[in-house]
This record gives structure tokens, sequence and C-alpha cells, in this order.
């Protein structure tokens, strides 16, 4: 992809396609644990962005208290 100019930074939203594709193809290959620490390991910020039923066990969400229950029980 670095040699390929269609995903040159300049022309990403003339290829979006291709590039989605490629994106894709190759996150598919990794679980999303996989490329934290690939990318983590190569200086890249990230995290996972998660869906609704994986929050509560979300270690940074049970760090920060971001749940808590009311009196009602809620």
């Amino acid at each position: 992809m670095l040699e390929d100019p269609r995903f040159s930074f300049e022309n990403t939203e003339v290829y979006k396609k291709e590039v989605y594709d490629a994106l894709a193809g190759a996150l598919a290959t990794k679980t999303t644990a996989e490329w934290c620490d690939a990318l983590r390991a190569n200086g890249v910020w990230c995290s996972p962005v998660n869906r609704i039923e994986q929050i509560p066990g979300d270690p940074q969400v049970q760090a920060n208290g971001y749940l808590v229950t009311f009196p009602d029980g809620t």
C-alpha cells in the first residue's frame, strides 16, 4: 500500500472504496487486541471501539467508575 499512489493521503477520497476494502481485508486478519498491541508497539495511539455489550467489562470503564448503580437499583 505504501508504494501504491491510490493510497496516498491526497487520493483517499478518490479511491475510498479501494482504501476501505484494503483496510477491511487487512484488519480482518487479527483480533482487535492483536491490532491494538501491534499499533501500540509501533507508537500509534489507539483504542478499541466497544460494542454496547463489551462496555461493562472494559478495564478503562471500570477504572474510571463510569458505570454506577443508582439507589433505585438502575
